[in-house]
């Protein structure tokens, strides 16, 4: 997972963006945070199946695309996920029905 746009601001009193800037005394002491981009594509494939979504740990929405064989269209598509219980079971979130061509597309409430 990927964090997107996280600041850490150190130093300074108030809204706690003291001290962040080029120059100011918190930034010769403490190096920049390097800041990663949430919204990229990920994508798996395995056994004639592909999925993509966009890598983010803070996000509410979860989008998931994909495509099956096209002999596959009409089948319901299940999206499972990982459980964080200490189980790690998977369970169903979502289900597409696979287009004609094969094309799937599911979202969910995280």
């Amino acid at each position: 997972m990927v964090i997107p746009g996280l600041a850490f601001a150190s130093g300074g009193s108030g809204s706690g963006g003291a001290g962040t800037g080029p120059g100011s005394p918190a930034s010769s002491q403490n190096p920049p945070v390097p800041v990663t981009a949430g919204n990229v594509p990920v994508t798996a494939s395995s056994d004639g199946i592909t999925i993509t979504s966009e890598a983010s740990a803070f996000i509410r929405r979860v989008s998931v695309t994909g495509s099956v064989r096209a002999s596959d269209a009409g089948d319901v598509v299940e999206i499972d996920q990982l459980s964080s219980a200490a189980t790690a079971t998977w369970v169903p979130v979502a289900n597409a029905t696979a287009q004609p061509g094969g094309s799937f597309a599911a979202s969910w409430r995280a």
